[in-house]
């Protein structure tokens, strides 16, 4: 591991708003090591930097909003066997564009706003039967599942898969706890 210059302990202390006495606190050293290391007056071990480092990343996280404090719980589910009707209203009563899927417990796939509008499509852009699209079970339409994550996840760490996927599901103990979305986000 290379380790960065000094003077990155005395700018991320400083962003998390700590004072030398409270990292020093923190990562189990004096404030006079810190103020020394940071005045330049002392070159630090690679186990003191390293100490520090994982100290800073801990706090960082620790301030860190995670997933679970922005996410909707309980997530509205559907099985797979409803139909395609059933999503379609639930979707507009509910005022959401995503429900995900399971068949039982286990988690088999996502319906979106989307799916749906795709399913009335055909291949060549014309419409199909409403009647009979919306008469079709959901697993003949729906997409794969969402990813899971467990709910502490920092968000920033969650925020690129939102670029990727409309939502992640948010576990706990293996358990779907909630559904984070880009309007939870936002």
């Amino acid at each position: 591991m290379i380790l960065p210059d000094i003077s990155f302990i005395a700018t991320r202390r400083k962003k998390l708003e700590l004072t030398q006495k409270e990292l020093a606190q923190a990562a189990g050293v004096s404030q006079s090591l810190i103020a020394k290391l940071e005045a330049g007056k002392l070159e630090p071990s690679y186990l003191i930097m390293q100490k520090l480092i994982s100290t800073l990343d801990r706090l960082e996280h620790g301030k860190e909003k995670t997933c679970s404090s922005v996410m909707s719980s309980p997530i509205i589910s559907l099985q797979d066997k409803e139909t395609i009707a059933k999503a379609s209203h639930l979707l507009k009563s509910k005022g959401i564009s995503q429900i995900a899927i399971f068949r039982g417990k286990q988690l088999v796939g996502s319906i979106s706003e989307s799916s749906i509008i795709n399913a009335l499509t055909g291949d060549d852009g014309q419409e199909i039967s409403r009647k009979g699209i919306f008469n079709k079970s959901i697993k003949e339409i729906m997409d794969p599942p969402f990813p899971t994550l467990p709910a502490n996840t920092p968000l920033s760490s969650a925020l690129p898969l939102l670029k990727t996927v409309s939502a992640l599901l948010l576990t706990e103990k293996e358990k779907i706890v909630g559904i984070l979305t880009k309007a939870d986000v936002l």
